[in-house]
């Protein structure tokens, strides 16, 4: 489905609905958001649009700018590296995540601790498993190794040809920087046929620059990666603590930490929140917002 949503289809699909009874619009990034965001607005008068990618919201909200559609339409897209390049979005009508991505929210949030806390009878198969560290400091120990990657790639323009997806995040748990680059670098060669192996010194040296700036974590990891990361360090806790409970799949503890996120009143206090009520007061929409 997400390979055949245009902007063109996101905007028309509005467009068609003028005169319906859905009078807001609201257009998200990708399936943990339209989980999310719209638990916050009155369903029966707000239209949810799944757009797949930032590129496909900001040109759908160009297009309905176009049909002076401007009140009672908002966009809500991941930060990424936005924060830490100083970008901006020059539209009252697009919000960012106040983190790199809500999966970062969501991580941040205490549904981390609550799930360790009722799910995991003994700490100490925590600490064996994540270096002496919490999980969450694990995560973004290994995160930010490929987040540095992920950086260099993105401000380089693809020179080197990384490449991210289908990573084996399972072998990534309590090994060194090192190694974590191996893994991205044979991902990158199996992946990508224009990938040289013969430019890892290259991309050492990159990396070790970037390594030496302080970027916020908060705004710098990708939760993709956190997501992955704490599943597999989980499941490996899991099964040293005796437990029978497995996530096969990340977008099962991405469900589970959802709920519980959801569950708790934890986004009310977030930034985005905020943004989110100033703007549909602005536009004298404020009715939709759920309390």
């Amino acid at each position: 489905m997400n390979e055949h949503m245009t902007p063109e289809r996101i905007a028309n699909a509005i467009l068609m609905m003028k005169s319906s009874d859905k009078i807001f619009h609201l257009i998200l990034e990708g399936k943990i958001d339209c989980k999310v965001y719209p638990k916050f607005f009155d369903k029966e008068k707000t239209h949810i649009s799944c757009a797949f990618g930032y590129e496909n919201i900001l040109a759908a909200m160009a297009r309905l700018e176009e049909e002076e559609i401007k009140e009672n339409v908002l966009g809500i897209i991941d930060a990424d590296f936005r924060r830490v390049l100083n970008q901006t979005i020059d539209n009252p009508q697009i919000l960012l995540t106040d983190y790199h991505d809500i999966e970062s929210m969501i991580i941040n949030s205490n549904v981390l601790n609550l799930f360790t806390d009722l799910y995991i009878k003994k700490p100490s198969s925590i600490s064996k498993i994540s270096g002496g560290k919490s999980i969450k400091e694990h995560a973004y120990e290994v995160s930010k190794t490929i987040a540095l990657l992920r950086f260099l790639n993105y401000v380089e323009d693809d020179e080197f040809g990384l490449r991210f997806k289908e990573l084996t995040y399972s072998k990534m748990i309590n090994v060194s920087d090192l190694k974590i680059i191996d893994l991205i670098l044979d991902n990158s060669n199996r992946k990508n046929q224009e990938f040289k192996m013969s430019d890892k010194p290259k991309i050492l040296e990159r990396y070790d620059e970037y390594k030496k700036e302080n970027y916020d974590d908060l705004q710098f990891v990708n939760g993709h990666d956190l997501m992955n990361v704490i599943k597999e360090s989980l499941n490996k806790i899991l099964r040293k603590d005796n437990s029978t409970m497995h996530f096969n799949e990340v977008v099962d503890l991405e469900n589970t930490l959802c709920m519980a996120y959801l569950s708790s009143s934890e986004f009310y206090s977030t930034n985005i929140f905020s943004q989110i009520r100033i703007y549909l007061e602005t536009k004298g929409y404020l009715e939709l917002l759920v309390p």
